[in-house]
């Protein structure tokens, strides 16, 4: 699914300098979620404006409730495919955001770490389970979010401890760092 998407958006997006990434519960081997695809756009913030007029275009509809002021520009699009619906998440974002930063990361450890990777999928399925009981839909996705909060932020913070420790490496050669 997310490999047609990749396909549509690059041939309709092709006059920008963008990047796109698969992000979020389908873009993790194994995660359970609920078969919302995920997408970050990230480009320049010179593009911003023209990029979401073609994505407007190209059926996304923007939702300024859930987009994060300067940060984040959220869409969403239904397709149906086979009598199947398919529901598409874009997250716009400017390529030096820490939002586009946050979501790579999270991703990437999930990829790599499946103890992680299986305590995120217990407690999504946990927190959905609470958001049922919730009055509105509203509600349902401050619950939902909420309940993931905790393991959201251990995610993050193994994230940056990797970076870290990668950052340390390839400012301090093996030798120089033996010799301290």
């Amino acid at each position: 699914m997310f490999g047609n998407e990749l396909k549509f958006l690059l041939d309709n997006l092709k006059q920008f300098d963008i990047e796109i990434n698969h992000v979020g519960s389908t873009a993790v081997k194994g995660l359970g979620g609920k078969g919302i695809i995920d997408i970050l756009i990230a480009c320049d913030s010179i593009d911003l404006i023209n990029v979401s007029k073609v994505l407007e275009k190209l059926g996304y509809e923007y939702k300024p409730n859930a987009s994060i002021l300067n940060e984040r520009f959220f869409y969403f699009k239904v397709d149906k495919l086979n009598s199947i619906q398919q529901l598409y998440h874009i997250h716009l974002c400017n390529k030096n955001s820490a939002e586009v930063n946050r979501l790579v990361r999270f991703v990437s450890v999930l990829q790599k770490n499946k103890d992680l990777s299986k305590k995120y999928d217990k407690v999504k399925q946990l927190a959905s389970k609470l958001a049922i009981n919730s009055i509105s839909k509203d509600d349902a996705q401050k619950v939902y979010n909420n309940s993931k909060v905790d393991v959201i932020i251990e995610v993050l913070e193994k994230s940056y401890i990797i970076s870290f420790i990668l950052i340390y490496q390839l400012t301090h050669p093996i030798n120089q760092i033996y010799k301290q």
